[in-house]
């Protein structure tokens, strides 16, 4: 043989490896084998609104969102535009809005991504809230939130600027993680 088919030969050789270790990598499917599941949306809504009821037999959440995709593989929901009301017997009820969310866990699981507010109207004895963050989880069946972003807290003339915060809706208690600083309008 001539050192051209020798040269050729090689390259034959090269291809035929290079394409039995591509086939071992790539995941091809056997014939008539099931597919396995693919992550694609099964249904999606637009300009919805759902309301979870508690034991009680009264709403404890509403969510309304612009648009929400779900995936069966993961029984993941891709919201965006939502807004979230925690209702709050007796006392004034929590909202959140955001840009975009992720439900995980069955809806047990909100992760909250982008720009999120919270707030709250006043009561008799206390102005509103707003809480400006990025990034909330949220357990909505615990009403509890948290992060680990910076926020900002308005209320009435004071604001208090801090590094990740838990917020206990049901108890209305929100606990500053790190770096809290604040202004305070004191009435004489």
């Amino acid at each position: 043989m001539s050192r051209t088919q020798y040269i050729l030969l090689a390259v034959v050789l090269a291809l035929a490896g290079f394409s039995v270790w591509m086939l071992s990598v790539v995941n091809v499917p056997k014939p008539g084998a099931p597919p396995g599941p693919r992550h694609i949306p099964d249904y999606y809504l637009d300009d919805f609104t759902a309301t979870a009821m508690g034991p009680n037999g009264k709403p404890q959440y509403r969510l309304s969102a612009k648009h929400l995709d779900h995936y069966p593989d993961n029984d993941l929901k891709v919201i965006t535009a939502l807004h979230l009301t925690w209702y709050r017997p007796g006392l004034p009820d929590w909202t959140v809005d955001a840009d975009q969310g992720r439900i995980l866990h069955h809806n047990q699981l909100v992760l909250l991504e982008g720009r999120v507010v919270m707030t709250r109207a006043a009561t008799d004895d206390a102005p509103p809230i707003r809480l400006e963050t990025r990034d909330l989880t949220v357990r909505p069946g615990e009403k509890y939130a948290e992060t680990q972003t910076a926020v900002t807290i308005h209320s009435g003339p004071n604001r208090i600027q801090a590094t990740g915060m838990r917020v206990y809706l049901d108890q209305g208690r929100v606990e500053l993680l790190a770096n809290a600083r604040g202004h305070y309008e004191t009435h004489r």
